[in-house]
């Protein structure tokens, strides 16, 4: 009478894990059916590009940043030639290059800018 007693609460037990394997796999494919239908909607929608605003970004883009490429290369000529030819004291002087670094690092940041514009206006579409 015992080994009928096991007998059937282990086969109650495995159907009881096979149902919750079941109901485990339904609610995942509840839970995410409706996040794969939110990436199929986005990839359809952002495909689509519009010509004219995406070349008006682009010729933004390219403005600002040959403007402030070109400022910033103009300070770092200045700059430049006051230390070259200027008598400069020593406490002045860290402050000066300091001024040249920074100037190199703006004009790169704007270069960089013009130089990937195409890329910054296929992020805005």
């Amino acid at each position: 009478m015992k080994k009928s007693k096991v007998q059937s609460s282990n086969s109650l037990i495995k159907r009881k894990i096979a149902l919750n394997k079941i109901f485990l796999l339904l609610g995942t494919m509840l839970f995410l059916s409706p996040v794969s239908q939110a990436f199929a909607l986005t990839t359809s929608i952002y495909d689509q590009t519009d010509a004219k605003i995406n070349g008006g970004v682009i010729k933004v883009i390219k403005l600002i940043g040959g403007l402030g490429g070109s400022l910033f290369t103009l300070a770092i000529m200045i700059i430049t030639v006051v230390i070259i030819f200027g008598s400069i004291s020593a406490q002045k002087m860290r402050t000066v290059w300091i001024s040249l670094i920074s100037c190199i690092g703006g004009a790169m940041v704007f270069y960089a800018a013009w130089y990937l514009a195409p890329a910054i206006a296929a992020i805005t579409k």
